[in-house]
């Protein structure tokens, strides 16, 4: 039993000891810390931080990085550790940018020497973006275009309707007006033809 029980702690302490050098980060070869200064290590660090929750697609605990020594933690919420260097804004995003200047700088006149540099860089460093502000603009598009299908069709409206009724009530009446005198006129013509014809008659 209490062979068991130390086999157990043993296998702990070494998954433990496993997951702390993974989280440890390595430098590439030929990359000089030194000559990043301390400003921009911080906005380094800053950027790792409001990048590892997007990497999570969620929240991230812990979610730290060390501005002088570039050291990071990133773990997820549920316990994952992701690989972050295939993202950009990240420590190692930026430290693969950096180390190519670096390898340009010690290859001041070898073509061949900054093609490799060119290589490694489109090799290592991480080419993936992610923008919270992208997803929010989707998400918003989508609820938009939802509001849109649900409102109902435009329907006539009651002034306009009101509006053509009104003018075709006042042509009726135009209509009628011009009417009535031409009836009048003819009635005073037949009536004068009448006593005409009398008047020969009566000669």
């Amino acid at each position: 039993m209490r062979a068991s029980s130390a086999f157990i702690l043993v296998a702990l302490a070494a998954t433990a000891a496993a997951q702390d050098a993974g989280s440890e980060y390595t430098f590439p070869p030929g990359f000089d810390l030194s000559k990043v200064d301390a400003d921009t290590k911080a906005s380094w660090c800053t950027a790792q931080r409001n990048t590892c929750p997007l990497i999570c697609n969620g929240a991230a605990s812990p979610n730290t990085c060390n501005s002088e020594t570039l050291q990071f933690d990133c773990t997820c919420i549920n316990g994952t550790v992701p690989d972050v260097s295939p993202y950009q804004n990240t420590i190692p995003f930026f430290v693969c940018q950096e180390n190519f200047v670096q390898c340009i700088e010690n290859h001041p006149d070898d073509a061949d020497g900054q093609k490799q540099c060119k290589e490694e860089k489109e090799k290592n460093c991480g080419t993936i973006k992610l923008s919270p502000t992208s997803a929010d603009e989707a998400a918003t598009s989508t609820a938009t275009d939802d509001e849109d299908d649900d409102e109902p069709t435009e329907t006539p409206s009651r002034s306009g309707a009101q509006s053509t009724a009104s003018t075709t009530s006042n042509a009726d009446a135009e209509g009628s007006d011009d009417a009535a005198p031409l009836t009048q006129s003819t009635n005073m013509g037949l009536l004068t033809s009448l006593v005409v014809a009398a008047l020969g008659l009566l000669m």
